[in-house]
């Protein structure tokens, strides 16, 4: 779907056992205590009020701790029930059960009877021109609504122009789905994209699409969540009371600032040496190497598709949000991926530039608190960057047409 966890110390109290030392004297007395007759505590007793006053200290330093992060760490987002609902798919894996009704997070998502977070498609009308938009969550539009996601702000940009210009409709049609790969959305084209006919293809590749999704595995794990059933995509359950109280649990825990920048801090230590990582640090290796390969392999299969139906695509390069802190100055990422379109005869266009110009502070990228996913911000961006070539595409396109 993507924008501080603390180490608590437990400290043991060692307490005196309170029995007769061997020569029979109270200990209390050895200890300095005057009154032999002053009341002592059972040895349970005394561990108990121990553990009390070690469970108030802690309570004590998380009220005080998750205080100091209300001031100093954004909230994080807040999440309606029920969250998207998938189904197992065999040439996909999964894909989002169609006409279903979801949030993410705050927002209401309407899935349309395709399995696409967008309205209803009807037949294609005379001088309407399509653009299919293809991705991962960065397109499905994880944590915002309808209006705010880039496939909307370009459909909108292109309409003015449609009005100016009296040229036939535009269409921007959002395929993206949650966890998708590059190889899925490939897929998703030759077998349910083309019948959409569209007149341009966006396929937006994000770092983490050097991993290729197994798609055999991928269906097998999601027919055996359900026995072959809708289950709910975030909880990897199917719908009902013990998917509900997990989800509940997770919220519980979601509403602690310190909870969230800590799960975020480990997610990044565990990632540090990861693929993604090392690539966008600049580094390459076998292992980046043979993952360009099979890209290579993608987008020349993807070229097949467009110059099999006659029609025009690009390949869109959604750069990491860690690209706009100093310590990830390379372009690697983008410079290989580029080459490896460029190889096979695909057009790119290369958002990095365009997010460095509009996003200089590094303590203020455009990304969801405790999420990672891009904002409306950054959509914005990338509508108005895209716009100019769609609209470009567009105009040469019609012009070749009687």
């Amino acid at each position: 779907m993507h924008q501080a966890e603390g180490k608590k110390v437990n400290r043991v109290l060692e307490t005196r056992t309170g029995h007769p030392a061997p020569d029979g004297h109270d200990v209390r007395r050895v200890a300095g205590t005057t009154d032999a007759r002053a009341p002592r505590l059972a040895p349970g007793a005394s561990a108990l009020v121990n553990l009390l006053l070690l469970l108030f200290a802690t309570a004590l330093a998380l009220v005080i701790v998750e205080t100091a992060a209300i001031v100093l760490l954004p909230s994080s987002l807040v999440e309606k029930w029920p969250p998207s609902r998938t189904e197992p798919d065999q040439q996909l894996g999964w894909r989002m059960v169609p006409n279903d009704e979801h949030f993410t997070y705050t927002f209401p998502v309407r899935v349309n009877s395709y399995g696409l977070r967008n309205r209803e498609l009807d037949a294609k009308q005379g001088g309407e021109f399509r653009v299919l938009v293809l991705g991962d969550s960065h397109v499905y539009g994880q944590g915002l609504s309808d209006d705010e996601v880039f496939t909307t702000k370009l459909e909108r940009r292109l309409h003015s122009l449609n009005e100016s210009q009296r040229e036939g409709s535009f269409n921007v049609i959002n395929a993206g789905a949650r966890a998708y790969s590059v190889n899925q959305e490939i897929i998703f084209l030759r077998t349910s994209g083309m019948q959409f006919l569209p007149d341009l293809v966006l396929l937006c590749f994000y770092v983490n699409d050097l991993e290729l999704v197994d798609t055999n595995e991928a269906y097998r794990r999601a027919r055996s969540i359900n026995n072959g059933g809708a289950y709910l995509f975030d909880v990897q359950r199917p719908d009902g009371i013990v998917a509900r109280a997990m989800w509940e649990a997770v919220q519980i825990l979601r509403r602690s600032r310190v909870l969230m920048f800590a799960n975020d801090t480990l997610n990044a230590f565990r990632a540090g040496n990861d693929y993604e990582a090392r690539f966008l640090h600049g580094e390459i290796d076998d292992d980046i190497r043979a993952r360009l390969i099979q890209v290579t392999d993608q987008f020349r299969e993807f070229k097949a598709i467009l110059s099999e139906n006659g029609i025009a695509g690009l390949v869109i390069i959604i750069p990491s949000a860690n690209q706009l802190l100093p310590q990830f100055a390379s372009d690697q990422y983008q410079r290989l991926v580029a080459d490896a379109a460029r190889g096979v005869g695909l057009e790119v266009i290369d958002l990095l530039p365009a997010f460095r110009a509009r996003f200089r502070d590094p303590h203020a990228l455009p990304i969801l608190a405790f999420d990672g996913h891009y904002d409306a911000t950054a959509h914005q961006l990338i509508a108005d960057t895209l716009y100019p070539v769609v609209a470009a595409t567009a105009e040469r396109i019609r012009g070749r047409q009687p």
